[in-house]
């Protein structure tokens, strides 16, 4: 979910115009930073991948990783959250760091 202060067109319109540069369905990963407006890179999605939590539906293409398109949106849209309190544990040591 976005946080409050970003309207959600704002990202869809971030969504579309990815979906929009990349008319043949899919992104290489190799280009997955200039696609997405430096909002994925390269070395994050590899390794992402190597772990299983990367973007859904990955393919070869020759000796490639290409990524469909709505799978790279669907991924977007799960990784978008609301800036959240910060745990009872971290708030703790930045009160001892500050004091």
């Amino acid at each position: 979910m976005p946080n409050d202060s970003t309207p959600d067109h704002f990202f869809e319109d971030i969504f579309q115009k990815i979906i929009k540069n990349n008319p043949y369905g899919f992104i290489l990963r190799s280009e997955i930073k200039e696609k997405t407006g430096g909002l994925l890179s390269r070395n994050y999605q590899a390794c992402l991948d190597s772990k299983g939590l990367g973007i859904e539906n990955r393919f070869l293409l020759g000796n490639t990783i290409a990524y469909p398109v709505d799978s790279v949106i669907d991924f977007l849209r799960k990784k978008i959250s609301s800036p959240k309190k910060k745990p009872a544990h971290l708030q703790k040591r930045s009160q001892i760091l500050k004091g």
